[in-house]
């Protein structure tokens, strides 16, 4: 009886599948979905700080960007910090066991979507302008250049948070 209800438990969810829990399976399956959304998120950000400005001969005033990410957009990126930290920990605490091997990659995984459009726009505007080209069309190219760079760099960072913290956690 007990091998008939294991089988049928087992079709349900196969192989590694069976063991999907949330700190292992869905904290890892949120974080490629926050590296995916913050590209689109750094160039939604990009677009309402940097098509406002005001051109001189053809460049962006690099001044006023960086006051406007400085003053408006770093405050809201810390705020949702917090959230995605609150709402990563309330869904994936609770289900593995209250594990505190989890708060690192929780953390990481916060910072993946809340600071990665804030840098990547920072550092795009940054870059060029130390070389004196602050132009529309290659603000947006390097924008997404460092926001795919940088979620890219994020994944890596929280998987290498995760397997340490699981490491760690089983080492006990």
């Amino acid at each position: 009886m007990y091998r008939d209800k294991k089988e049928k438990i087992l079709r349900i969810r196969p192989f590694n599948m069976a063991n999907f829990s949330a700190g292992s399976g869905y904290l890892p399956m949120f974080a490629v979905m926050c590296a995916i959304v913050s590209v689109p998120a750094a160039l939604l950000l990009w677009t309402g700080m940097a098509l406002p400005l005001k051109k001189v001969n053809g460049y962006l005033d690099y001044a006023v960007f960086k006051r406007r990410m400085l003053r408006i957009v770093l405050p809201v990126c810390i705020a949702f910090y917090i959230l995605f930290v609150y709402m990563g920990a309330s869904g994936t605490l609770p289900y593995s066991g209250g594990k505190l091997a989890y708060w690192p990659a929780i953390l990481a995984n916060a910072v993946i979507l809340a600071f990665v459009p804030y840098l990547s726009s920072l550092f795009a505007a940054g870059r060029l302008n130390a070389v004196g080209r602050l132009t529309m069309g290659k603000c947006l190219l390097w924008t997404a250049i460092f926001s795919v760079a940088l979620a890219l760099l994020g994944l890596a960072v929280f998987m290498g948070f995760l397997t340490l913290g699981d490491y760690l956690y089983n080492a006990k």
